[in-house]
């Protein structure tokens, strides 16, 4: 098992992913989950000169003997009416992905849309549009596409992938090779289950953002600091394979 934590727990105290690496390192991880959430129009990765900064931090990676293992891409709703705030996030998403190519990540985490009056079925088919528009660049690229669960707590009434049965339909319903599930345990934990919505991914499941929190709010909370049944996460990964 290869245990990564994010860049972005360095977000606030360095500026670049160079430093943050460094400090990942420093701290005892030798695998890194590269974040890519918050990309803005003036970032380093959206200039022309975008894989000279990409070389820069693998030349960092390699020089520490540290491994990306997975990578969340940008966060932004590709379901809003907004056509700017959705050109970009599809620029900046397929970038991530282009970087993931690069650094040899194979899996990075891509949030579906979400809409206030969609319903189920109408949510499955906006949403496997927007991912077909990723998927060129994912097969050129190497790289899997993962879709998240969320909780009511972030979502309210408005329909997400919450249970993992959900999540399967979709990914079978959308169709792709290259198109698979991560597990969010602060997000099921705010559900209020763990064992049987891991299972119910089954070799979907192809990452883990493991968090906690206190189970009705979205903390993402260091391990044993909230209310998470650790010993379902654990047994339901082993079990899953």
């Amino acid at each position: 098992m290869k245990i990564a934590t994010t860049t972005l727990d360095f977000g606030f105290f360095c500026g670049t992913d160079e430093e943050r690496i460094s400090e990942l390192y420093r701290a005892g991880f030798r695998y890194i989950d590269l974040d890519m959430y918050s990309f803005t129009p003036d970032s380093v990765y959206m200039q022309e000169n975008w894989r000279e900064e990409v070389q820069k931090v693998k030349a960092v990676a390699d020089s520490l003997g540290m491994e990306f293992v997975q990578a969340h891409s940008q966060g932004g709703n590709p379901l809003s009416d907004d056509k700017a705030h959705v050109d970009f996030l599809i620029a900046a998403t397929i970038r991530s992905i282009e970087i993931c190519g690069m650094l040899g990540i194979k899996n990075t985490v891509v949030h579906s849309g979400w809409g206030k009056d969609f319903s189920k079925e109408e949510w499955f088919e906006k949403n496997k549009l927007f991912y077909e528009r990723l998927f060129p660049t994912a097969e050129k690229c190497g790289v899997n596409i993962l879709c998240e669960n969320s909780t009511k707590a972030n979502m309210g009434e408005m329909y997400y992938l919450i249970k993992g049965a959900d999540m399967r339909e979709f990914i079978k319903y959308v169709n792709h090779p290259m198109f698979h599930a991560c597990g969010d345990t602060g997000h099921a934990n705010c559900e209020g289950h763990q064992y049987d919505e891991i299972m119910a991914l089954g070799d979907e499941l192809y990452a883990i953002h493991y968090n906690d929190n206190v189970g009705w709010r979205d903390e993402h909370m260091a391990m044993y600091c909230g209310t998470l049944n650790h010993d379902e996460v654990l047994h339901a990964s082993i079990d899953v394979g």
